[in-house]
C-alpha cells in the first residue's frame, strides 16, 4: 500500500513537480519554497516562510499553524518540546510543542549546527558554542578558533561527532571537549551516525566510514558497476535501524547528479536517479522511515530555494509498508475438552526494525473452536513480544485455525496487517455410562398401575448414544415411546419413567436393556400384584385410629387420635422413609419434601398422605 501526495498533505503549493525525464523512477514532490526548516520525523515539522520575514510555523502533515511571527534563518529541533532559531543576530527557544517562543541571548554572526537532546551548539564568530540551560552560551574546547562546523550528529547525548570542511572531530563528553580525529579532508560539509549498527559516516571529496563510533576512518570505493572512481558529495541517513543513508553524487551522468542509496550500512549501493532538479546544489536532507521519506532541500541554478519531498524512497522501491518487517510465531494448541478451563496459548511478534509499530489487535478469520482474542496493545520499537490468548475446542479433531495480527506504524499512520496459521488439536475422552441398577415398585393392586423412574447419566466428554431400551416383558413392564437413536451431552442426565402393571398375583421380576455407545447395562424391575384386600385401601385406613386433614396437605398436616410423643415415618412410593420423627403436637411440617404420595406410618397405625405443589 501507497499513499499519494494528495492523502498525505494537501497541496499548498502552486508548483507540483512531476518527473524528472521519461526514464526517471524519482518522485519527487515541491514541499514549497522557505528560508529556513528542520523536520522532526516524516509527519512534523517547523519551517519559515521565504522573504526573511516570517512567520515561522509549525507543520502536521501539510497542515500550517504560526507559532513565531518574525522571520528566521535558520531552525534546529532539539525534541518534540523544544526547538531553537535564529535570524543571525539573535537566539529564540521554542517550548511547548514549538508554540511558545521567546529570544534568549544575543551574539553576533550566530549560525545553529546542531540540537542534541542536551545542548544546541552554534557557530559564532568563528568558534563553537553550546548551550548551557536557556540563556548561557559555553565556548568548546578542542575545536581551533577559525575552523567552521558544518554537520554534526551523534549515537548519545553524551557521544558527538562533528565535521568541518577539512576535519572530523569526536567528544564523549556532550560536546564541551572535542578531538581531532581525522584531518585532510575536502568540502566535507554532512555526517550520518547510524547508531544501529555503530557506524558513522561523512561525505564530502570522499565517502568516509568508521566501524569504531568515530575514532578511526577508511574510504569506501564505489562498486566497479559504476563509472565513477569515487563517492563525492554529502551524506544524510535515516535515524533508525534501518542502516539507509543516501549520499549525493558530484559526478555527473548526463546533466543530471546522481543519489546513491546504501540500505545495508555502506555494504551495497544502488543509484536511485538525479536530484529533484537539474543542476541543484544540496544545502540540507532529512530522512525518515527506513529512508522511503526524503526532504530534500535543494537550489535551482543558485537561486529560489525549495523543498522536495519523496513518499516511496525517490524510486519507488522503499515502501510505505512495514508488514514485512513482522513476523509471527505460533504455539500449537492441545485441548482436552474435558476440561473446563479453555487452554492458553502465545503469540511472539517480532519487528526487524526499530521505528515504532504498534500492535492493535489480533482477529479470528477461521476457526472451528472459540478463541478469546483480546489482547492489550503493545509498540515495538524492534525486538519482539508476546501476547496471550486462549482456545476452547468444540470438536475431537484438528482445528486449522487462521488468525490475523492487525498493526500500524507510528510514522505513517495506516492500518496493516498479516495473517497466520495455528494447528488446534482437540481430543475428548469417551462417554461414560451411569444408570440407576434396579427398580422396587411394592405391592400393586391388579388392574392398576404404578409408574417409576430411573436415570442415564452421561459422565464421560463424548456425546453419549443410546441405541435401544427394551423391556423383557413390555405387556407388564411398559416403556414410553422413544425415539432411537438418542444423544446425551456431557454432564447430563434423562430420567425415564416405567410403568409396571400386574396381570397375575405375586412377584414379577423382568428387566431392561440398555444398549449405549459406552456399553450395555440392564436393570432389574421387580414389583408383586396384590388383590385389592390385600393392599392398604381406602377401607383400612379408615379403621385405623388417627384422621389427617387437610389431605392433600401443603406445608404441614394434622394428626388427629395419635398419642403425643408417639414416632412416624413418612414412606415415598419406592419404599424409602423420606422422613421420620416424635409428634411433639398434632401437626407433622412436610415443607421440605417433594410433592407426591406419601403412607404415614403412626405407632401401629397407616394412612395415606398426598403432599401438594407449594
Amino acid at each position: 500500500m501507497r499513499y499519494n501526495f494528495i492523502m498525505r498533505f494537501p497541496i499548498f503549493t502552486a508548483c507540483f513537480l512531476a518527473c524528472i525525464s521519461a526514464s526517471s523512477q524519482a518522485s519527487w514532490q515541491n514541499f514549497g519554497s522557505f528560508d529556513a526548516a528542520d523536520f522532526y520525523n516524516a509527519h512534523l515539522g517547523l519551517v519559515c516562510i521565504g522573504g526573511g520575514h516570517g512567520p515561522v510555523e509549525r507543520v502536521v502533515d501539510g497542515a500550517f499553524t504560526g507559532v513565531l511571527a518574525m522571520g528566521v534563518t535558520q531552525i534546529a529541533i532539539q525534541d518534540s518540546g523544544r526547538a531553537w532559531a535564529t535570524d543571525g543576530d539573535s537566539l529564540y527557544l521554542g517550548t511547548n510543542a514549538w508554540t511558545s517562543w521567546r529570544a534568549t541571548l544575543g551574539q553576533p554572526f550566530i549560525t545553529l549546527v546542531r540540537a542534541t537532546p542536551q545542548a544546541l551548539f552554534i557557530y559564532s564568530d568563528s568558534d563553537l558554542y553550546r548551550t548551557a540551560g536557556d540563556t548561557m552560551l559555553t565556548l568548546v574546547q578542542g575545536i581551533p578558533h577559525g575552523d567552521s562546523i558544518t554537520a554534526m550528529d551523534y549515537f548519545s547525548a553524551s557521544w558527538l561527532i562533528a565535521v568541518s570542511s577539512t576535519n572530523i572531530y569526536l567528544s564523549t563528553d556532550s560536546g564541551a571537549n572535542w578531538t581531532l580525529v581525522l584531518g585532510k579532508m575536502n568540502g566535507s560539509a554532512s555526517v550520518f551516525a547510524d547508531t544501529e549498527h555503530h557506524l558513522v559516516f561523512t561525505g564530502g571529496d570522499n565517502l568516509r566510514e568508521s566501524t569504531d563510533s568515530g575514532w578511526t576512518w577508511s574510504v569506501i570505493a564505489p562498486p566497479p558497476e559504476f563509472d565513477f572512481g569515487n563517492f563525492g558529495g554529502q551524506v544524510f541517513g535515516a535515524h533508525d535501524c534501518s542502516g539507509t543513508f543516501y549520499i549525493t553524487n558530484s559526478i555527473t551522468n548526463g546533466s543530471n547528479s546522481d543519489i546513491m542509496r546504501s540500505q545495508d550500512g555502506g555494504i551495497t549501493f544502488e543509484s536511485v536517479g538525479p536530484s529533484p532538479l537539474f543542476q541543484t546544489s544540496t544545502g540540507n536532507a532529512w530522512i525518515f522511515d527506513r529512508g522511503s521519506t526524503v526532504f530534500w532541500k535543494a537550489r535551482y541554478y543558485q537561486t529560489g530555494l525549495d523543498i522536495y519531498v519523496s513518499y516511496d524512497g525517490v524510486d519507488g522501491l522503499i515502501p510505505d509498508s512495514v508488514g514485512s518487517a513482522i513476523t509471527v510465531t505460533t504455539d500449537t494448541v492441545f485441548d482436552t475438552m474435558c476440561a473446563e478451563a479453555s487452554v492458553p496459548f502465545d503469540i511472539s511478534v517480532a519487528s526487524s526494525i526499530c521505528m515504532g509499530v504498534r500492535i492493535d489487535s489480533v482477529s479470528v478469520l477461521h476457526a472451528n473452536g472459540i478463541i478469546a482474542k483480546s489482547i492489550v496493545p503493545q509498540t515495538l520499537f524492534g525486538g519482539g513480544a508476546a501476547f496471550s490468548l486462549s482456545y476452547s475446542g468444540t470438536t475431537p479433531g484438528t482445528d486449522f485455525v487462521m488468525l490475523r495480527l492487525l498493526f500500524h506504524s507510528l510514522e505513517w499512520g495506516f492500518k496493516e496487517h498479516v495473517d497466520f496459521p495455528i494447528l488446534a488439536y482437540s481430543v475428548s475422552s469417551p462417554a461414560k455410562l451411569i444408570s440407576t441398577d434396579s427398580l422396587q415398585f411394592g405391592d400393586v393392586p391388579l388392574d392398576t398401575s404404578e409408574r417409576r423412574s430411573f436415570q442415564i447419566t452421561n459422565s464421560g466428554c463424548s456425546l453419549l448414544q443410546i441405541d435401544s431400551l427394551v423391556s423383557s416383558n413390555p405387556a407388564v413392564f411398559s416403556l414410553p415411546s422413544l425415539k432411537f437413536p438418542f444423544n446425551m451431552k456431557r454432564d447430563s442426565t434423562a430420567n425415564i419413567f416405567v410403568t409396571f402393571s400386574p396381570r397375575t398375583i405375586g412377584v414379577a421380576l423382568e428387566s431392561l436393556e440398555l444398549g449405549t455407545n459406552a456399553g450395555h447395562e440392564f436393570i432389574e424391575l421387580e414389583g408383586q400384584g396384590v388383590k385389592v384386600t390385600d393392599a392398604v385401601d381406602d377401607e383400612s385406613v379408615k379403621r385405623t385410629g388417627i384422621e389427617i386433614y387437610p389431605n392433600p396437605a401443603t406445608t404441614i398436616f394434622y394428626v388427629h387420635g395419635a398419642n403425643v410423643g408417639a414416632s412416624y415415618a413418612l414412606i415415598d412410593v419406592l419404599g424409602r422413609i423420606a422422613q421420620r420423627g416424635f409428634l411433639e403436637g398434632q401437626t407433622i411440617s412436610v415443607l421440605s419434601l417433594p410433592e407426591g404420595m406419601y403412607l404415614l406410618k403412626c405407632g401401629a397405625n397407616t394412612e395415606r398422605v398426598i403432599i401438594s405443589p407449594k
